[in-house]
């Protein structure tokens, strides 16, 4: 849980200074719950500790397999009420390709890679060209001041790694081009030393 050891930890401790309350976020990748679990805490902590649900917050969880969307849905259940979420929480069984119609959405997250303790890792494993086809549609949707983060795995998919880094790249310095309508700040956090390590990309529209 320490934000300087670990890039899950880090990724969650930026969010929180991203969400709003009454956003919608959006975990395109939930894999096993943990992102989901977080992006909830920091939307409704404040709604449970007073019993109530939020009416403005909305967590959108997404993921293609059936085995990521029950064990986010029990992840999510153990942590929230059940008004909570009727109301405020939205669980997809799809692909990120095509994200949720949503508006005011302040954060995506992508976790990206395979789901931890499956069978066969090749079957699960994100894709490039639908991971890409993703996050250029959230660069359309995301709100000012929102932010689309992703994590990559170079040993897992070097090639996905390589292109989602070179697309969030390209936004960041993109930013002088007049025909650019949006703009971005774009950070990359890997660790020192460790080629292969998990890599964390923000970029966050400032324009």
């Amino acid at each position: 849980h320490n934000p300087t050891v670990t890039t899950t930890a880090l990724a969650h401790s930026l969010w929180k200074y991203v969400v709003k309350s009454d956003d919608t976020v959006v975990d395109a990748t939930a894999g096993n719950g943990y992102d989901s679990v977080a992006l909830a805490q920091m939307l409704f902590h404040h709604n449970q500790q007073q019993q109530q649900h939020s009416k403005g917050g909305r967590l959108i969880a997404m993921d293609i397999q059936q085995e990521a969307i029950l064990n986010t849905t029990k992840a999510l259940q153990d942590i929230l009420s059940p008004e909570i979420m009727r109301n405020n929480v939205q669980i997809l069984q799809q692909s990120h390709e095509t994200l949720p119609d949503a508006a005011e959405i302040g954060l995506i997250v992508y976790n990206l890679g395979f789901l931890p303790n499956s069978g066969d890792k090749s079957s699960t494993m994100t894709q490039t060209k639908t991971t890409i086809a993703s996050i250029l549609e959230a660069t359309r949707i995301v709100r000012l001041g929102g932010m689309i983060s992703v994590t990559t795995y170079p040993n897992s998919n070097p090639d996905e790694d390589i292109a989602v880094r070179s697309l969030l790249e390209g936004l960041g310095t993109s930013n002088n081009a007049q025909s650019s309508t949006n703009k971005w700040r774009v950070y990359e956090h890997r660790q020192l030393g460790r080629d292969g390590s998990p890599v964390l990309v923000t970029a966050t529209r400032i324009m």
